[in-house]
């Protein structure tokens, strides 16, 4: 959607063992499990991830639609989830749309009905009625609605479902997508992305586990590396485009070895923490050398230290204090909130995090 154009997506050179998983996944024949769980923590690289493989699917005519959920941009709405699918739908597999128009116009108070009332009469009934037709057909080279799944689109995406704002909601919508990806007469496959959450785990792990697979975002996936790569590419983007990149070119290599290990390291697998540093130390308003060196020498504080997140929690504290023109910086700050505002662990570091900065508005005003 419009609302995503810019959505971060992977580098190059990074989650390759992670897409190159999913990818293989989305072109399986004969394929028993329909739904994708991925999954980890805040900061992760859920988002990259789908992103990416939701533009590649797209590329190569494999995706039907791709929904995201956000609290902060309004996006928390479940109910909005099956109107989406078909809109998209309609689109990606122009068969589908006179029987999704036919619908709407039979029943205008369709859209008032339950989720899994809108999937049977905007998606599956659509669908089964297009697959039956002779204009379905000529997309597909065997004929066979068996095999269709591999000529036409088949993959829709679910980014963010914790961010759904009702638990028991994020619940129906597992498991309306599970009864549909269990219907023989539709192919379509789902990827879900979230944290981890209780409602979340407890309905997929109630589910029968030959309909769905998880893919974690471990250390399995060797983030460290990929983060590496990300933070060389970002620093090679400064030393080029930089307002100041004639400082950084000549003399001794920029980044160090020495720093550009302790960025990985304090990352800690948390592409969000990289991210955020790359977005200060590009800030065309400052030298880089200098707030490299800032970033560097900040030192969490003795009473965090048992925090796996002590060292975003400090980096969110010096950004937030830091700004002080938060409208020019609202692109480096936002996601700062995100994260403060709905991680749970490390919940007073952030509290604290956020009084601060509020503390720093109100001097200002």
């Amino acid at each position: 959607s419009a609302e995503r154009s810019d959505a971060p997506k992977c580098h190059p050179k990074t989650r390759t063992a992670v897409i190159n998983n999913i990818m293989s996944w989305v072109d399986s024949k004969d394929l028993m499990e329909r739904i994708m769980w991925l999954h980890g923590p805040a900061g992760s690289g859920k988002t990259t991830i789908v992103q990416t493989v939701a533009e590649r699917c797209d590329k190569e005519n494999k995706l039907v639609s791709s929904f995201f959920f956000s609290r902060n941009s309004g996006r928390d709405d479940g109910y909005k989830l099956v109107a989406t699918i078909a809109s998209q739908m309609v689109i990606a597999i122009p068969a589908t749309k006179e029987y999704v128009v036919a619908q709407l116009k039979h029943d205008s108070t369709l859209l008032t009905y339950s989720m899994e009332n809108q999937m049977q009469k905007l998606v599956i009934e659509p669908l089964q009625h297009a697959m039956s037709s002779k204009c379905f057909d000529n997309h597909s080279s065997s004929g066979s609605s068996g095999n269709m799944s591999f000529v036409m689109p088949h993959l829709i995406t679910i980014d963010g479902l914790d961010e759904c704002k009702n638990p028991q909601v994020q619940s129906r919508i597992i498991n309306m997508i599970a009864e549909l990806s269990n219907n023989q007469s539709t192919y379509f496959q789902f990827i879900i992305a979230s944290r981890p959450e209780l409602e979340i785990r407890t309905t997929f792990n109630s589910m029968d586990n030959l309909t769905w697979t998880g893919l974690v975002l471990d250390d399995h996936y060797d983030p460290d590396k990929d983060i590496e790569t990300y933070l060389q590419s970002e620093f090679s983007a400064i030393m080029h485009k930089h307002i100041l990149k004639n400082d950084l070119q000549g003399g001794t290599k920029w980044p160090s070895k020495k720093d550009l290990s302790t960025l990985v390291r304090r990352s800690s697998g948390q592409f969000i923490y990289a991210s955020t540093i790359m977005k200060y130390i590009s800030n065309s308003r400052r030298n880089p050398k200098e707030s490299l060196c800032t970033i560097i020498n900040l030192q969490s504080g003795e009473s965090l230290r048992k925090s796996p997140y002590t060292e975003l929690d400090e980096l969110y504290r010096f950004i937030l204090i830091a700004s002080t023109d938060q409208i020019q910086e609202y692109d480096m700050i936002s996601p700062i909130f995100q994260v403060l505002l709905y991680r749970s662990i490390g919940l007073n570091t952030s509290i604290l995090s956020l009084s601060i900065f509020l503390k720093q508005e109100h001097r200002c005003t």
